[in-house]
């Protein structure tokens, strides 16, 4: 881990490792007002943080996928994870536990989006996604998700 100063105003955090988790603790004398984390700019003031320490993991995302899924006339969203470089099958089982692929669903376009991937029986299982697309794979007339690994395929289908 290190910092960069690139002259834009801003002290720039890089990561080295992206899929371990990294503690962060601010002292007192920085006010969280001139703390951001990511392109939005979440404020440690803001929901999930709402503290002066928390943990930041970076989920490596490679494939993004819109539909229909739950057939309530929004578009709702996959999106796939890589294998951190190669390195994720050797990181702690907590730490590759939480580096999962997300399935954004909303009720009809209301936010906020609700991830329900577990819930409907996606499992990462060690996949190095790279690309992820909507089929009918088995022809019954739903949604199949069709994610395409590093090494294989994974055919995730409902009904």
């Amino acid at each position: 881990m290190g910092f960069a100063a690139d002259g834009d105003g801003e002290l720039d955090l890089e990561i080295e490792t992206p899929g371990v988790p990294i503690g962060i603790e601010l002292d007192g004398s920085l006010p969280l007002t001139s703390v951001y984390v990511g392109r939005q700019k979440i404020s440690p003031r803001s929901k999930p943080f709402d503290s002066r320490r928390f943990d930041l993991t970076f989920q490596d995302p490679h494939g993004m996928a819109w539909a229909d899924y739950n057939d309530d006339g929004a578009m709702d969203v996959f999106v796939n994870r890589g294998a951190l470089g190669g390195t994720l099958k050797a990181l702690p089982e907590n730490v590759e536990k939480g580096i999962q692929d997300q399935l954004f669903v909303t009720s009809d376009g209301r936010l906020p989006y609700r991830n329900i991937a577990t819930d409907v029986g996606i499992d990462k299982r060690g996949c190095s996604g790279r690309k992820v697309s909507w089929v009918d794979f088995d022809r019954d007339g739903l949604l199949d998700l069709f994610v395409n690994c590093q090494d294989r395929g994974n055919v995730y289908t409902q009904g």
